[in-house]
């Protein structure tokens, strides 16, 4: 689930971050990381 979410949303993430699903995904992966 993460890996899949975060190819499309690595990059999504970074311009749509006003996106609520986004901004957990984003957050979680990225800071996690």
């Amino acid at each position: 689930e993460n890996l899949h979410v975060d190819a499309g949303y690595h990059v999504v993430g970074m311009k749509a971050i006003d996106a609520p699903d986004i901004d957990i995904v984003t957050g979680k992966k990225e800071g996690g990381q």
